[in-house]
């Protein structure tokens, strides 16, 4: 999780560099030499790095600021992107995009399995746009009436980012051809700039700002959630699963998920940080939906208010498409697979120990 939010942090830096070089990116401030390899730090790292720690002290204050620090936010991001869909679809196709695939430099495609292979890749990236469906689970209980509202905000904000996601992509393609799509860094910027001009490009750019913004705000909200009952099982320190008395929120989860967070978006760029987040992501998925299949027949007489809509065949899909980008993605981007899965198998030592702490602990008492 905190390599997710250090991935998004980044990002915002990217997009915030627009407007204050000092933050870009492209700016190095600084360049260690650590053997073969060289450590630079960047205005973009340096901007992440301010970003989470300002947002882990609004969370800090509690719930309540958090949750309405990321409704504005949020407010801000749909009214920009609905914004560019309406009158994206409503401008006419602009007479540059003629000469954009006149100038188009002609991509030989893949075919066969190469082409699926390649699907494989684009759906990592994909799945990035998609990922944190699932974060309202992590704050369940301290949600009103979870029972309800859990399932309709699951399906409601999955269905609006499918809707604006396709939308928007049919908004791209009406101003550009694919091949400027795939080497735009920052299409929305782009699409904006060729459809309404520099003035909407400035605008789209400051949206996405805020957009960044705000999804890091609410990962960090529910990822920290996370970390409090693993401690309270055991199978974390103890001291992260202590509550603030006032503020009712895990103080200690969420400082000490900031600290590692702030690590990670000083170690690594954009692309490297989300490629290990969405791959560990993927195989903590196949995990999700087999341990469904796993506790059905290991704990039976668990209570079971949600049923798996098709079971078992769904989750065994669900975990077989899971399978197969993981063994595509290993095999078209293996260093980042490899060192992905090396951060996840660090952690099997850490979790056999505190098991074994939090069994010998309950046959004491």
């Amino acid at each position: 999780m905190s390599g997710g939010n250090a991935a998004i942090a980044v990002g915002f830096g990217e997009y915030l560099g627009s407007f204050l070089p000092w933050f870009s990116t492209q700016h190095a401030i600084a360049a260690v030499p650590l053997g073969r390899f060289t450590w630079t730090l960047s205005g973009g790292q340096v901007a992440a790095a301010l970003a989470i720690v300002l947002l882990t002290a609004i969370n800090h204050v509690g719930l309540r600021a958090g949750a309405g620090a990321q409704n504005v936010l949020t407010a801000i991001k749909l009214a920009a992107m609905v914004g560019l869909v309406v009158f994206g679809l409503a401008a006419p196709v602009p007479a540059l995009r003629d000469s954009l695939v006149a100038a188009a430099p002609v991509i030989a495609l893949p075919s066969g399995t190469a082409l699926l292979a390649a699907f494989g890749v684009a759906m990592i990236a994909a799945l990035w746009t998609y990922d944190g469906w699932y974060g309202v689970t992590c704050t369940a209980g301290e949600l009103k009436d979870p029972a309800h509202n859990l399932p309709r905000g699951l399906i409601a904000g999955t269905a609006i980012v499918v809707v604006l996601y396709l939308l928007l992509n049919v908004v791209y393609f009406r101003a550009l051809p694919v091949e400027w799509i795939g080497g735009a860094p920052r299409v929305a910027e782009v699409v904006a700039d060729t459809l309404f001009g520099p003035w909407a490009a400035r605008l789209m750019t400051a949206a996405v700002l805020v957009s960044s913004f705000g999804c890091l705000s609410a990962s960090l909200l529910y990822t920290s959630r996370i970390y409090q009952p693993m401690a309270a099982d055991g199978l974390f320190f103890r001291a992260v699963g202590r509550v603030h008395p006032r503020h009712h929120v895990p103080v200690v989860s969420l400082w000490a998920q900031g600290v590692w967070t702030t690590v990670l978006a000083l170690s690594g760029t954009y692309q490297q940080l989300y490629t290990y987040a969405v791959f560990s992501l993927v195989l903590f998925h196949v995990m999700t939906a087999a341990a469904v299949i796993v506790l059905r027949r290991r704990r039976p007489e668990l209570p079971r208010p949600y049923r798996t809509w098709g079971y078992p065949l769904v989750p065994l899909l669900f975990i077989g498409a899971c399978l197969l980008l993981i063994g595509n993605t290993l095999v078209a981007k293996p260093v980042e697979s490899l060192l992905g899965t090396a951060l996840l198998v660090l952690g099997i030592p850490a979790y056999v120990l505190f098991r074994r702490r939090a069994r010998i602990s309950a046959a004491a008492n």
